[in-house]
């Protein structure tokens, strides 16, 4: 299975401009995230839940709760 880092690097360019701040934030904060709520989530990435849900999907995740998982 592909890192959940490298489908972010991967599907970067093709991100919206909010999504693009999910995976910046992800991408320097790895270990938080585990961590944290959907709505703290997308609260400490200035973006909606609603976009964090786009943002794992775009990156080929069913949900956050997955997202994390393969985060971790």
């Amino acid at each position: 299975m592909q890192s959940c880092l490298v489908k972010i690097r991967s599907a970067y360019s093709s991100l919206q401009n909010a999504e693009k701040r999910v995976a910046d934030y992800v991408l320097e904060n790895t270990e938080q995230v585990i961590d944290l709520p959907i709505r703290e989530f997308a609260k400490k990435c200035r973006t909606s839940v609603a976009t964090v849900v786009r943002f794992c999907r775009a990156i080929g995740v069913k949900s956050y709760k997955k997202f994390k998982i393969q985060l971790a």
